[in-house]
């Protein structure tokens, strides 16, 4: 299977995966738009959902390289310099420059009050942990309060894909684990959940829902590449690639969206990964383009800057309409593009440098 190159990527990359990525960064920013611009209704609510994609596809890619790793015993060390350095520098330059900009609105709302133990919450992706109280939560849709999915990807990805690094030489073993996870954490979910899958900072027990949900999506998207595994030889035709497209769309893209569908994600996400893994239809072709493949690199950047540049606008008070939305978008793409040339390209690249010896775990 063939794989064309990009700067800083590996070999084995899954690159119709990254352009999926950089689509469903591209949603949410949008998404987050129209509500924070005072039009919830004009907009799907299921784009909150982009994030458990993000979670089965960090199942997929790390299960990928967990599985061909030579270091299962050492994983847990490899896997933690591998996400320290994709996704602190940029989730700090971030933070300080929100913290600079909005400093006085910040202590308006007391959020400072109890400024040590919430500078350490924030600072080291603490705060969807349960382990340090903060009050992320009412930061909502800011920069800080959209960084519960990192705080997932780090510390619940630390626990869980330990864990799988321990079954990894025992393949039905492994197989049991994910699809136990699924199963329980899916019917929690289904079952308890206080707002189905528009959870994160809610508590939940000793931890939080947002862990429960990150779990549901990294075993769904490790089940996908085991699945993968076993057809890659097949090829993914066009037609398939539509399906799949067209079913996510039908099933949550009306703007009358009301949850009904939440219990799905986690099926449509590793469906989505497992067909286009192959990168063979023709939506891949697209998806190979060199947009679709820039939009992929700078997905991290739209995710963490378009709530700043949000807040900007919003604080600017001006009156063109959905041009705020424009402007959004437009600083955002470019403020991504650059930080992802200048601090995102050359941490990872640092990190596979400081991993080279013995066989690097791919910082994805």
């Amino acid at each position: 299977m063939s794989r064309i190159g990009t700067s800083g990527s590996s070999p084995n990359r899954f690159h119709t995966l990254d352009s999926w990525r950089g689509i469903f960064a591209v949603v949410v920013a949008v998404g987050h738009c129209f509500v924070e611009f005072g039009e919830p209704d004009a907009v799907p609510g299921s784009f909150v959902l982009a994030v458990d994609f993000f979670f089965a596809l960090s199942g997929f890619v790390i299960g990928s390289s967990l599985l061909k790793s030579n270091h299962p015993q050492d994983w847990a060390r490899r896997f933690l310099i591998s996400r320290i350095f994709r996704i602190f520098p940029l989730y700090l330059l971030v933070l300080a420059l929100y913290g600079f900009i909005f400093l006085p609105a910040l202590r308006e709302i007391n959020l400072l009050s109890n400024s040590a133990q919430e500078a350490i919450g924030f600072a080291l992706l603490l705060q969807d942990t349960g382990l340090v109280v903060t009050r992320a939560w009412e930061l909502g849709r800011t920069s800080i309060g959209v960084a519960w999915t990192l705080s997932v990807e780090v510390w619940c990805g630390l626990a869980f894909f330990s864990i799988c690094a321990l079954l990894a030489n025992n393949r039905l073993a492994l197989v049991l684990f994910l699809s136990l996870s699924l199963a329980v954490t899916l019917g929690l979910m289904v079952n308890l959940s206080p707002r189905s899958f528009n959870v994160h900072y809610h508590p939940f027990g000793f931890t939080t829902w947002g862990m429960i949900r990150g779990v549901v999506g990294f075993s769904s998207g490790f089940l996908g590449f085991i699945a993968w595994q076993q057809v890659h030889r097949l090829k993914a035709s066009t037609l398939l690639e539509i399906g799949i497209v067209a079913s996510l769309i039908a099933c949550f893209a009306s703007v009358n969206y009301a949850r009904q569908n939440d219990y799905l994600i986690p099926v449509f996400s590793g469906a989505l990964l497992l067909v286009f893994a192959f990168e063979k239809g023709a939506i891949s072709r697209i998806l190979l383009s060199r947009p679709a493949l820039a939009l992929g690199r700078w997905s991290f950047g739209i995710y963490l800057w378009h709530p700043l540049f949000i807040e900007i606008v919003r604080a600017a008070n001006l009156p063109i309409g959905r041009g705020n939305y424009i402007i959004v978008l437009a600083a955002t793409i470019v403020c991504s593009a650059v930080t992802f040339r200048l601090v995102e390209d050359p941490m990872v690249n640092k990190a596979r440098s400081l991993l080279s010896q013995g066989g690097a775990t791919k910082a994805t």
